[in-house]
């Protein structure tokens, strides 16, 4: 990571003029003038906060797909998650999990009938985090967020 500007505190956005060209990270730190000593056992004085790292790395949909309508429960997921649309009958689909990186964690091809029976996706194997079921298919295409907790 490297710095790329910085803006006061009465500041709540900052646009990146000079975007290098692909996918580009991006983290936020704010820096507390005045130390912060909360009280506890296991808290220590500190000065800034970091944020989560975001990206522009689009999770987008191709507009010319007919947009449909995903459902997954239970969403928190623990060890399954049931993955279900009756807009994908007719078509064989992609079916894939993306993290909050933008990496595909899992990928499969299956069939329109499987999903409006409602698909059933492990989900013990992933790390706690907030995911993305894509579902894209020769016409039409939908997505849903899901949770994996511990």
């Amino acid at each position: 990571m490297q710095l790329l500007g910085t803006v006061s505190g009465n500041f709540t956005s900052y646009t990146d003029l000079n975007a290098q060209p692909g996918v580009v990270y991006y983290m936020v730190e704010v820096i507390n003038p005045n130390d912060c000593n909360p009280e506890g056992l296991k808290s220590g004085k500190y000065n800034s906060s970091i944020s989560n790292i975001a990206t522009n790395n689009s999770l987008g949909i191709d507009n010319k797909l007919q947009l449909t309508s995903l459902t997954a429960y239970p969403n928190p997921a623990t060890d399954k998650i049931k993955v279900i649309s009756g807009d994908f009958q007719k078509e064989n689909f992609v079916l894939s999990v993306v993290n909050s990186m933008g990496s595909v964690v899992f990928i499969r091809e299956i069939s329109g009938s499987e999903l409006s029976n409602g698909y059933e996706l492990a989900t013990d194997d992933l790390s706690p985090g907030l995911y993305t079921i894509q579902a894209t298919g020769s016409e039409s295409a939908g997505a849903v967020r899901f949770i994996r907790k511990k």
